[in-house]
C-alpha cells in the first residue's frame, strides 16, 4: 500500500515539474506540446469519446514499428469546441490517407477498355 501512494505521488511531482501539455491545431496540422517540444499527430482512430494519434515526425520506420507513440486525447480533457475540431481534422485525415492508398494501389481487376 505504501509504495503505491508513494509511486502516485512520484507521479504527480513529475507531471507537475513536465508543465503542462498543450493540444492545437494550426496552419500546419494538429500538434501536440510538452514543454518546448512541439509534435504533429497523424490521427489513427477518431470517435466521440476519444481520439488516438501517434507523433508524425518519428525517427525511423523501424521505432514506428516496434515502439509507436501513441497519445490518447478523451473529450474531457480539452475544450469542446477544441475537440469538435480536432474531430473534424482527424475525420478528414484519416479519409485522406484512405483515399492516398487506394489510389496508390493498383487495380486488382485490371483495366478493361
Amino acid at each position: 500500500m505504501i509504495v503505491f501512494v508513494f509511486g502516485f505521488l512520484g507521479l504527480v511531482v513529475y507531471r507537475r515539474a513536465c508543465g503542462p501539455i498543450y493540444i492545437g491545431i494550426d496552419e500546419f496540422g494538429a500538434f501536440w506540446q510538452e514543454q518546448q517540444r512541439i509534435e504533429r499527430l497523424t490521427f489513427v482512430r477518431v470517435n466521440g469519446v476519444q481520439l488516438i494519434a501517434t507523433f508524425a515526425s518519428q525517427e525511423s520506420k523501424l521505432t514506428r514499428f516496434f515502439w509507436p507513440s501513441y497519445r490518447v486525447i478523451y473529450r474531457d480533457s480539452v475544450p469542446y469546441d477544441t475537440y469538435r475540431l480536432l474531430r473534424s481534422y482527424g475525420a478528414q485525415q484519416m479519409l485522406r490517407q484512405r483515399a492516398e492508398a487506394t489510389r496508390d494501389k493498383p487495380s486488382e481487376q485490371g483495366d478493361f477498355i
